[in-house]
């Protein structure tokens, strides 16, 4: 060992051994002083150091065994044992970490308690005295626990070399010659000195390092800190132990009651662990890995550490080491510097060949690396890029503002090397440009990283910064909007559109506005005259547009005065609202003229007006016997206080009516409220399905006015049937015979601006608003209130309308004209070629300025023309319907027969986009309807529902543009899917409440297998196993050589109607999000998974695990349970299985190898609920009388040999 550090003192005399007499020496000379010049003959000393290792014995522990001396109070004084180094022991190598001997047997032998030694050493050697008053023992010494009355003896001193205890005496203070036994290399260095006493101290939470982080380089202090619970004090911090132990947890220094911090300096590098503790006994230990590494060259790197770096400018280069501010052993002069260029034009060069560092310097863009040799070692930087300086992005501080509202847009901190360098921040230009590519003049002179800008038009704008040229890459958009109302409607107060009132009836006003967030307005009521010209009735001032862009009018809804206007206003006097823009600077679209387009006019004759029934305050027409409904009843105008109302249910035989009677089920009067509504509750009772054996029940509400004119008989007043203003509805009700759809609480929940947001991040809140209530509104006339519905309609709009949800400007037809015979065939023609060559684009490339307005219209009309195959397929009737009826919309809607059959629904909105088509271009509420339309039209609704693959939705939609299909795949996948929790939704599924009242339904369709396949050899029935794994385990191919038990199972629970992953893996079950855990039932899924003799899980070289699935069946009297699952002994049969979860033996492969299983959960499918009739009362003496039940066969007990999968 090489001894860089000379011995301590190791008494407080110098020269021990040479001028200072021993004991005995002394004595002889005071007794016989005439003996004083005669040579001194000194007795042999046979006492050997004990050191590292050393063995042990105490006569109170349990195990008489000699245990290992640890010597923790220095690392200093090393015996040089035959070439292995090991601490001297000393008399303060006297706690439970120096020697443990595990159970002690005081106070009672028959209890024994963990040891708690507290040593003191006797018959240690005196006259070697090291520091902190230590003194070496020798295989003499012998010790007695304080704590206990043990006694301990050295039954092993610990070395080979038989060093004595005189070694130590007869050594002088930094003379120790290199051969000599014994050697000073202190490894670890301790500021705190070693104690002798061992108190209780406070209980320690964590340590923390203050000066360094979690490594260091060697030979510099650092200082742990003991952090404690609770609050200690003083002296109880003082009573903490420090312990550090090597890599391997093997203690090297203890200091006792070293207090709350330690210095320590580690001279050796390596991963060391700190121990602080308190109390001797019982107290939770806290250890800190640390790590101690010499310093050395980590690196090659530029001064800032950056990899870009600019042509023409000479970039320095360094060595980057470990520890900065320690020096690197070495001659730094003597390191030599190489670079080599790896891509580019440029040249690097290097400025420098030797020394500390160096310069490189390229004069043209490329790429390089810089290795330096320093000691023999190449060291090499990343791969250095020098570029030209140019700008990578740009930021607008709004992607959406207002015309006259001041944006910003930079390029600070978004240069391709930051920071840029004054020049190059004035070497800035900014172009901008409208949809149309029209340049914006105000642009060409902005210079600088960053500018602003006032937008007078709205539109949607390009901004490009740019140093030499522009680039699309570098640009952002924003849209520039003018304040518009965007729908208006006259709605009932409570909701719902309306078009005629009465007199004092209330009518709300129904306003959404764009990017009017803010302003204020001032709404205005009033009527028209014969001549249509508005006369004001009421203003209502002081009105500001919430963020919501909704007009919040609550309160202020509108009601026609009798009394006042009686004279003035008569049948058919039409009302509008209108919002006057006080902002001047903010003009709002579509203000200040009388909305809506449907005005509302005044009823002044007695009417009924509607009949609705409602649940959860939405209305309905169809229900369930059990239903519990609202029903009620709009009049107006009417002269009474009451009606009387009556409720039918329609009776009818083989569906026609009028073959008898119906049935009143319910007859009441009801009070007027002030606006002329009756509401009541209404329950469809569970009797009356019984006595009824159509399909299909209908009923419906008559309303009877009471003392009509002054008559007290009942007078009907209304004829039946007219559903408007006749006073009858009908609400047909479903009977609940076999099994009915599923009941997802999802798929009837209105969509939500905020679910629409995670979709379109960048659309405006009014838009999601709109789109939102569109879609809440009419989901279910169109069948798309399901939650698959809903996932695929608005991920196929993420693509075809983009993130922020804008309407599509209408399909292009701006065509190069050799391009337009391939794609119409109205082109192809002698005379189309003609035409297209008239009105196409005579270059191919550029695209733009490209085909007039004029002109695309006539190629419109011409390729969709009514007599070629294309406009006749979408119901052209016009000649310039093709243009008038081109793709619009959210979703490219095309053709009059699409226009007319959205418009049905979009007319209901006051939206008749077949006299309008462009209403579909700039209304988002008719964009919407019309598209949702669309997809009734189309019956993408039905090919929605329970349809994971998106691309057959997008062949529905419309052809392929590029990568559309996949970017609408991923749409679903990433966003739609998720939100709308398709996963989740029980569309389809069948209900427990209305199942047949068999037990577990799956279990019906796995009998019937087991009955005509079970006992046959697997090989025997391989084409019905393809079946299970083609269908239940999505195997296309596989076979009976492919593990079937999970197949099996799934496709049982498939058949059965009910969802679940399709998967060969029996271990698909842990995972899967379509099964639940569950308690044991009749058919219950068990699942077992492979493992070795004691329990642990086996995994093939991919991480995947293995094991077996089947349904339970029964129980047998041992405990153990009937299982009817495939792959059972190579058959399809009942087998007994072990579901404690004790590890039982499975099979042995062809290796030899045995495989064991243990049973991990009993699985069901999501959302079943286990009935009464579901329970496991099913006892059978043994298996084979389980299979003589199912297959006939009397197979006997084979829960081993089943492959696993």
């Amino acid at each position: 060992m090489n001894s860089s550090t000379g011995p301590e003192p190791i008494s407080g005399t110098e020269n021990l051994g040479e001028d200072v007499a021993t004991d005995q020496e002394s004595a002889e000379t005071e007794s016989n002083p005439q003996k004083t010049d005669e040579p001194k003959q000194s007795a042999e000393i046979t006492e050997l150091l004990v050191c590292q290792g050393a063995k042990c014995t105490c006569d109170k522990a349990v195990d008489a065994s000699p245990k290992k001396l640890n010597v923790l109070s220095h690392n200093k004084y090393i015996i040089n044992d035959n070439g292995e180094s090991k601490l001297l022991a000393t008399t303060l190598e006297n706690k439970i970490l120096n020697l443990n001997f595990g159970q002690c047997k005081v106070p009672d032998p028959s209890k024994p308690v963990p040891c708690t030694a507290k040593l003191q050493w006797k018959d240690y050697y005196e006259k070697a005295e090291l520091p902190n008053g230590a003194y070496v023992l020798t295989d003499k010494s012998t010790a007695t626990c304080t704590a206990k009355g043990g006694s301990i003896k050295i039954v092993q001193h610990g070395q080979q070399a038989n060093v004595t205890a005189q070694e130590v005496e007869n050594a002088k203070a930094g003379s120790w010659p290199a051969d000599s036994p014994l050697l000073t290399e202190e490894l670890i260095h301790t500021e705190q000195e070693v104690k002798n006493e061992d108190k209780d101290g406070a209980s320690v939470k964590s340590i923390q390092v203050l000066e360094y982080g979690e490594q260091q380089p060697l030979n510099t202090p650092v200082t742990f800190k003991a952090n404690f619970t609770g609050k200690p004090t003083a002296e109880d911090k003082q009573g903490v132990n420090w312990v550090v132990y090597d890599v391997n947890g093997v203690p090297m220094q203890l200091r006792a009651d070293a207090g709350e911090t330690i210095t320590i300096t580690f001279k050796k590098a390596g991963t060391y662990l700190i121990e602080a503790y308190g109390k001797t006994n019982g107290d939770k230990k806290v250890t800190k890995p640390y790590t101690i590494k010499e310093n050395e060259i980590e690196t090659v790197t530029t001064v800032d550490g950056k990899d870009k770096v600019r042509v023409m400018e000479p970039v320095e280069f360094r060595l980057k080491s470990l520890f900065q501010t320690v020096a690197i052993p070495g001659d730094l002069d003597a390191i030599t510097w190489t670079v080599t260029k790896m891509s580019g034009i440029g040249t690097p060069t290097l400025l420098i060949p030797t020394g500390k560092l160096t310069q490189v310097l390229c004069d043209e863009e490329c790429s390089y690396v810089v290795a330096a040799y320093f000691n023999g070692v190449p060291k090499q930087s990343k791969v250095i890029n020098a570029i030209k300086n140019g700008i990578q992005s740009v930021t607008a501080s709004s992607e959406s503002i207002r015309i006259h509202d001041q944006v910003t847009f930079t390029v600070k901190d978004q240069f391709k090397i930051s920071p840029a360098r004054p020049t190059e921040i004035a070497a800035v230009k900014w172009s901008c440009k409208d949809a149309s590519g029209k340049s914006v003049h105000e642009f060409t002179t902005k210079v600088g990283e960053t500018i602003s800008h006032k937008f007078d038009q709205p539109g949607e704008y390009t901004i490009q910064p740019y140093m030499i040229q522009q680039s699309s890459k570098v640009a952002v958009k924003i849209v520039v909007a003018q304040p518009k109302m965007v729908n208006a409607q006259w709605e009932y107060p409570e909701g719902g559109k309306k078009n005629k009132t009465g007199w004092g009836e209330p009518s709300h006003a129904a306003i959404i506005f764009e990017s009017a967030e803010g302003l204020a307005v001032t709404l205005e009521y009033g009527y028209l005259d014969a001549e249509k010209k508005p006369h004001a009735i009421h203003r209502i001032t002081g009105l500001k547009i919430p963020k919501s862009q909704v007009l919040d009018l609550k309160g202020c809804d509108f009601v026609p005065n009798r009394d006042k206007y009686g004279k003035q206003l008569k049948e058919g006097t039409e009302f509008y609202f209108k919002i006057l823009s006080v902002d001047k600077a903010y003009p709002i679209l579509s203000a200040d003229i009388p909305q809506p387009v449907d005005k509302l006019k005044l009823v002044t004759k007695e009417e009924i007006v509607s009949i609705e029934f409602l649940s959860a305050n939405r209305l309905v027409i169809q229900a369930v016997y059990g239903s519990k409904m609202r029903c009620r009843i709009r009049t107006r105008n009417l002269s009474t206080k009451s009606v009387k109302v009556r409720i039918y249910r329609k009776e009818s035989r083989a569906g026609k009516d009028a073959l008898r009677m119906d049935t009143r089920v319910h007859k009441e009067v009801y009070n007027l409220s002030a606006t002329g509504i009756v509401e009541f509750d209404f329950t469809l009772d569970k009797s009356w399905e019984k006595s009824y054996s159509e399909k299909i029940h209908y009923f419906y509400a008559v309303v009877e006015e009471m003392e009509f004119r002054g008559a007290s008989n009942t007078l009907v007043a209304f004829k039946n049937g007219v559903a408007v203003v006749g006073g009858q509805v009908l609400v047909g009700v479903a009977k609940q015979d076999g099994h009915q759809g599923g009941d997802c609480p999802r798929c009837n929940e209105k969509i939500t601006p905020e679910e629409l947001k995670q979709i379109f991040k960048k659309a405006d809140p009014a838009t999601l608003k709109s789109v939102a209530s569109a879609y809440n509104k009419y989901m279910g006339d169109l069948g798309m209130n399901t939650c698959w519905v809903k996932a695929h309609f608005f991920a196929q709009i993420r693509v075809e309308s983009g993130p922020g949800l804008h309407v599509k400007s209408g399909e292009n037809f701006n065509w190069y004209w050799k391009s337009l015979s391939a794609y119409f065939g109205t082109f192809k023609t002698p005379e189309g070629q003609k035409k297209a060559k008239k009105w196409g684009r005579p270059e191919k490339e550029p695209k733009l300025p490209g085909v007039n307005l004029e002109d695309q219209k006539n190629i419109a009309n011409w390729a969709y023309h009514k007599d070629g195959k294309t406009g006749s397929q979408l119901g052209n009737k016009e000649a310039t319907d093709g243009w008038d009826f081109r793709g619009k919309g959210l979703i490219q809607l095309t053709g009059r027969s699409a226009y007319e059959f959205a418009n049905s629904y979009t007319k209901k909105e006051g939206f008749d986009i077949v006299s309008k088509p462009d209403l579909v271009l700039n209304n988002i509420t008719a964009a919407t309807l019309s598209s949702m339309a669309f997809f009734k039209w189309k019956k993408i609704t039905t090919k929605a529902n329970g349809q994971s693959d998106a691309n057959i939705i997008s062949s529905s939609v419309g052809n392929e543009v590029e990568n559309s299909y996949t970017l609408k795949k991923e749409a679903f996948r990433d966003y739609t899917s998720k939100i709308f929790r398709i996963n989740e939704c029980k569309w389809g599924k069948l209900k427990d409440a209305k199942s047949s009242g068999k037990r577990a339904p799956w279990m019906e369709f796995a009998l019937t297998e087991a009955k005509t396949y079970g006992g046959k050899n697997e090989k025997t029935i391989d084409e019905r196993i393809r079946v299970y794994h083609s269908k239940g385990g999505n195997q296309k191919k596989a076979g009976n050589q492919t593990a079937w038990c999970a197949s099996f199972v799934n496709w049982c629970i498939l058949k059965s109607d009910y969802k679940i992953l399709a998967s060969a893996s029996s271990q698909s079950f842990i995972s899967s999000n379509q099964v639940e855990k569950c308690t044991i039932f009749y058919g219950a899924i068990a699942v077992f998974t492979d493992c070795d003799i004691n329990g642990k899980t086996i995994m093939d070289a991919n991480g995947n695990t293995f094991g077996h699935a089947a349904f339970i069946f029964g129980k047998l009297a041992n405990g153990e349970y009937c299982l009817l699952g495939g792959n059972q002994g190579d058959k399809l049969r009942v087998s007994n299985f072990d579901c404690s979860g004790k590890v039982f033996y499975s099979y042995t492969k062809k290796d030899g190898t045995k495989i064991y299983k243990k049973f991990k959960a009993f699985y069901k499918p999501k959302g079943y609920v286990i009935r009464e009739i579901d329970k496991l009362n099913d006892d059978y003496a043994k298996v084979s009388d389980a299979n003589i039940k199912v297959i006939k066969q009397a197979l006997k007990e084979n829960k081993n040999g089943e492959k696993s999968q």
